[in-house]
């Protein structure tokens, strides 16, 4: 009997559960941290530039963190990683609570509960891949919504908290609830440990156990046996029987243990030939990935677009809190930005799927409608326009969810994974850079006038660099 199919489990829906519950804590915790980001300036009395870089690098290290999750993923287990990570998470934020200037915060908050929110997070996306295969599409976008709520929901909590219990109080209250990412991290069990697989495997395993028996010399008892006694050939054939059988087991012992070693030692040999192989298909692989214009293309573009795209998160609420709006206020705008971000996710997803839309060509309308809205965002200067341009910016940052789609439809299934993880690692970069940037432009020219014109520009060069991908696409094709 087969193992049964992990899409037909209902347990697959818990899993989806966890994996949801994993990204809306720990994205949800950093993507709101612009409110803390108000009462730090405040606290420290340092400039914006770097005082964002604690965002930036916890942001920016929970993408990077990516092959640190895969090698102890590889070692450990999916399960185990994710409880790791998000004890690592609270961990970090626990420090950071007793944290004494801005310099503590980027090793605690920004590498430490970043890096750790950022391998529990791959954790969960992985486990995923187990459980689902013909509704993997539908349940990636289901578990990446948590991204969105989980900013739509934790912005305004914390913000209750910082005036409720300062800064450090919310600080030490978050560690203590990103814990429960372990709790989810302990729900993800892989399917062949469901109690269905184990059932039927038993079962399995015990009729060949069985049908093994049958194979082996059998020790007759006479006395127990319905066999007549008074058979002398039978009772010589029986008596001489535990010798002979003695001798074989021995004799079988010895050749599967001469067996054994032999295949041990083939598969050191292939296993080092079988890795350095690897090695130097991935080497090849990644040559031509970087000598490829369309990835080169798709990279600058999706660079240019991160290095934006967290910046509102850290700064709109210091820019809202100079045009004299509430902090509770300030919350809410960020916090519309990641709900309007979980509808635009769905929303580009959908009229891809159902109305078979290119997915390139949306994106990159998106992208251009993007840049304009962030260089129009400066004349926004009260509660209900820069609202509107929050729920604007979040719902066109939704639009992303197709970069997983394309970098497939344009450079081929064999190149995906290759090229997602670039595109990741150079995402993380831009985090990096962004936020900072655009502090110090700030502190420069003492308004955030300049710096979301500087922002909105970089965004619209973003959506304009892929229009050159037909003209890429021929060049290519030569």
């Amino acid at each position: 009997m087969k193992s049964p199919d992990p899409e037909t489990l209902g347990f697959r829906w818990i899993v989806l559960g966890a994996s949801f519950l994993v990204r809306f804590l720990m994205f949800g915790t950093l993507f709101s941290v612009g409110v803390l980001y108000v009462e730090w300036l405040d606290e420290f009395q340092t400039s914006k530039g770097d005082t964002a870089w604690i965002g930036s690098l916890a942001t920016g290290s929970s993408l990077l963190a990516g092959p640190v999750g895969s090698a102890l993923i590889s070692r450990i287990g999916t399960r185990k990683t994710a409880i790791i990570g998000g004890f690592v998470m609270s961990l970090g934020l626990f420090i950071s609570s007793f944290a004494t200037n801005i310099y503590v915060l980027f090793a605690t908050y920004g590498i430490i509960a970043g890096c750790g929110g950022g391998i529990a997070n791959l954790a969960a996306v992985v486990r995923l891949t187990d459980y689902f295969k013909r509704q993997r599409a539908f349940a990636m976008g289901v578990g990446s919504s948590g991204v969105g709520l989980g900013a739509f929901a934790f912005t305004i909590f914390q913000q209750y908290l910082l005036d409720a219990y300062g800064w450090r109080g919310c600080i030490l209250i978050m560690s203590g609830v990103t814990l429960n990412i372990c709790v989810a991290g302990f729900i993800m069990i892989h399917p062949r440990h469901h109690p269905e697989f184990i059932r039927i495997q038993s079962t399995d395993e015990n009729r060949n156990h069985s049908s093994e028996d049958l194979s082996y010399p059998v020790k007759i008892d006479l006395h127990e046996s319905n066999i007549p006694q008074n058979n002398e050939n039978a009772n010589s054939e029986c008596s001489k029987r535990p010798e002979n059988e003695f001798l074989i087991r021995r004799e079988s012992s010895k050749a599967a243990q001469r067996k054994s070693i032999s295949k041990d030692a083939n598969r050191r040999k292939s296993s080092f030939f079988q890795k350095v192989m690897f090695r130097m298909k991935f080497t090849d692989q990644t040559i031509a990935l970087w000598r490829d214009p369309v990835f080169l293309l798709l990279f600058t573009s999706d660079f240019l677009s991160w290095i934006v795209q967290f910046v509102p998160y850290v700064h709109l609420p210091e820019r809202a809190r100079l045009l004299g709006i509430s902090p509770i206020r300030s919350a809410i705008i960020v916090s519309s930005m990641g709900f309007a971000g979980a509808v635009g996710k769905l929303f580009f997803g959908g009229i891809c799927t159902f109305f078979q839309l290119n997915p390139l060509r949306t994106f990159t309308v998106a992208q251009i409608l993007f840049g304009i809205s962030t260089l129009m965002s400066p004349l926004c200067r009260t509660f209900e326009w820069l609202l509107l341009y929050g729920i604007t910016f979040g719902f066109l940052s939704g639009s992303y969810a197709l970069m997983m789609v394309i970098p497939a439809d344009l450079l081929g299934q064999e190149k995906f994974s290759a090229a997602y993880g670039f595109l990741l690692a150079g995402e993380g970069i831009g985090v990096y850079l962004g936020p900072p940037i655009a502090g110090w432009i700030t502190d420069s020219s003492s308004s955030y006038e300049a710096s979301f014109y500087c922002a909105g520009a970089v965004l619209l060069a973003s959506g304009l660099v892929l229009m050159l991908n037909p003209c890429v696409q021929k060049w290519k094709s030569r």
